[in-house]
């Protein structure tokens, strides 16, 4: 069920300016960076969590390394490990991977692998820093960060913690965290535009036209001015952000379901079982929703319009998200690798055999970077 604007309001609020871009009231390509005031493109090889604000880990092309390549540490033990940290994920930009972790936030040349800097947060960043504006923007239980990505020097501090889930998006000239609910800040300053609270939410958020917040039981969506737009419950627990595209709102459950929503009221288009709990955000691209099946040991293929099953693949344990490349995606397995498979038959065209996965695949600048569980470092394949 869910409490939704008329499409009268709808047109009002894209007339009045309500809507950023109002073209649809689910947001553009998420091909590219939603970053504007930032240098996009290589700059930004992967910006932030879920590659781009709408979460749909979908990049268009990219290179990827050998099927024989080596894993090499980049991060070293205990540097930024330990926790929740081991799922975060790295952000990279301008040949630099930027880590965040229990004990401090480290730069580190992609090249060398030699660190650039390094900054104690004082309460540790266990979500996925953020790239825009040419700033790097981290998250702690108690603040949000913004730091030079040249030195790590801090140009401001904002009274925004975040929780599970939360990591920073920056789209235009705005952070959005998540902190129970959802904050917007400035980018430049740090000074906060508004806070809400979409009763209950909190597991975390995409951002299109609007911004789509996860919680127990419902999925919310708010105007990029707070305000509250639709509310559908009865969803399911849903445990991680929600992926966002073509108009539609796709969210995978604790209890083992792919829901599909329609982004603009709230409406459930679709909804499909898993068998088994999903615990990361589901890969969104080319027609297809791809999720890792947690317990279920598998990565499970669906159309994105219909959500008819198309394809499984075996992967062993994998509590973490896949990402698109192009018309392939790369799927993770805590100990079997990476598996880059065809999107549209899911015959593996590469495999990976390492040990370890604790996070996302980060694909960019021709390399895969992840963080191992064991140690929470982050290793390079290249």
């Amino acid at each position: 069920m869910s409490s939704s604007p008329t499409r009268r309001a709808v047109l009002a609020a894209c007339g009045a300016g309500t809507l950023a871009g109002c073209t649809s009231v689910l947001g553009g390509d998420s091909s590219s960076p939603d970053i504007e005031c930032g240098p996009p493109g290589d700059r930004y090889a992967w910006p932030m969590a879920g590659y781009a604000a709408d979460r749909t880990s979908r990049l268009s092309e990219t290179d990827l390394p050998d099927a024989n390549a080596e894993a090499v540490r980049l991060s070293q033990t205990n540097s930024v490990s330990g926790g929740l940290s081991s799922f975060s994920t790295p952000a990279v930009g301008d040949g630099t991977a930027y880590v965040a972790g229990d004990t401090k936030v480290a730069a580190y040349d992609l090249e060398t692998g030699d660190e650039r800097w390094e900054f104690d947060p004082d309460r540790g960043a266990q979500v996925p820093p953020a790239l825009g504006c040419e700033t790097l923007y981290v998250s702690t239980v108690e603040e949000t960060l913004a730091l030079s990505p040249e030195d790590g020097a801090v140009r401001w501090r904002a009274d925004a913690g975040t929780t599970r889930g939360g990591s920073p998006a920056v789209v235009g000239d705005t952070v959005y965290v998540n902190s129970g609910g959802v904050t917007a800040l400035d980018a430049e300053t740090g000074e906060r535009r508004w806070n809400a609270d979409p009763r209950g939410a909190g597991r975390g958020f995409a951002v299109a036209d609007v911004i789509y917040e996860c919680g127990p039981e419902s999925v919310a969506a708010l105007t990029r001015a707070g305000d509250d737009w639709w509310r559908a419950t009865g969803v399911g627990e849903v445990y991680a952000a929600p992926a966002v595209a073509d108009g539609t709102v796709y969210a995978a459950t604790k209890n083992g379901k792919l829901v599909a929503l329609d982004a603009a009221d709230g409406s459930i288009r679709w909804r499909k079982p898993i068998e088994v709990g999903v615990y990361a955000t589901p890969a969104v691209g080319a027609g297809r929703v791809v999720v890792e099946a947690g317990n279920g040991d598998e990565a499970i293929t669906f159309d994105a319009e219909t959500g008819e099953e198309q394809w499984r693949f075996e992967t062993g344990l994998s509590t973490v998200a896949p990402t698109i490349v192009s018309d392939a995606v790369l799927v993770p397995g805590a100990n079997t690798g990476f598996h880059l498979l065809d999107l549209e038959t899911g015959e593996r065209r590469r495999h990976w055999p390492i040990p370890h996965v604790g996070s996302q695949p980060v694909v960019a600048e021709g390399r895969i970077l992840y963080r191992a569980f064991t140690v929470s470092d982050v290793f390079v394949l290249e």
